[in-house]
């Protein structure tokens, strides 16, 4: 594949997990959702990466604050800052341990803000794509 359409992959793929987010919203699915908005972010900055650098692969690391070091964006520091936040709805996701406590944190009102930090930065990422 070329870069451009490794580049197209990852953001086609950011937009379906977009769409399986607003999805599971309306489900009340909320941990999935959480888990949603992460690959929405780490799939966003994966195009990034490959458009930054030489290589058409990023590294296989679900850390957004390690694959946005290797891009040329420019995150407002709390934005950056959230990237750590997002990350965590990954491992929160996955691992029983943390599961139980995720459970806790994922309310609906935590979830509706979410969305709103989330799309924020994503459409800013994706301008930035531009």
């Amino acid at each position: 594949m070329t870069k451009e359409e490794y580049i197209t992959f990852w953001l086609n793929q950011s937009d379906e997990d977009w769409q399986t987010a607003l999805y599971l919203k309306e489900g009340k699915k909320n941990l999935m959702l959480l888990f949603m908005l992460h690959l929405v972010i780490e799939k966003i900055l994966k195009a990034q990466w490959i458009k930054d650098n030489e290589e058409n692969i990023p590294a296989r690391t679900h850390n957004l604050q390690f694959i946005a070091q290797q891009t040329k964006l420019k995150f407002e520091e709390k934005d950056y800052a959230y990237l750590a936040v997002i990350s965590s709805w990954n491992i929160q996701s996955r691992y029983p341990d943390y599961k139980l406590k995720a459970y806790k944190i994922a309310t609906d009102d935590y979830c509706n803000m979410a969305i709103l930090k989330t799309e924020k930065i994503r459409k800013w990422m994706l301008e930035q794509m531009q």
